[in-house]
């Protein structure tokens, strides 16, 4: 098996899903991969917005590893009460 390809940096997936409540709140879940080495400088800080929908931001992050030095983020974003 050969070696995984990477471009390198924080790399969002084709999993994600994002709501709005009967409240009207904003809540959703982006998956990402990066490279084991650059986790650290990668890793997004609580709040940061998401890359489309800016109005929400980074509540949390799950890590879990994948293969080959690669690792997978599942971020939980939430936002703000839609008008």
């Amino acid at each position: 098996m050969g070696k995984a390809l990477h471009p390198g940096g924080l790399v969002p997936t084709h999993r994600f899903e994002f709501e709005r409540d009967q409240a009207g709140l904003w809540t959703g879940s982006q998956e990402y991969h990066c490279q084991q080495a650059d986790l650290a400088r990668v890793l997004p800080p609580r709040g940061a917005p998401h890359y489309l929908m800016p109005f929400l931001g980074v509540a949390k992050v799950k890590i879990s590893g994948f293969q080959q030095k690669l690792i997978v983020l599942n971020v939980t974003y939430a936002g703000f009460q839609a008008s």
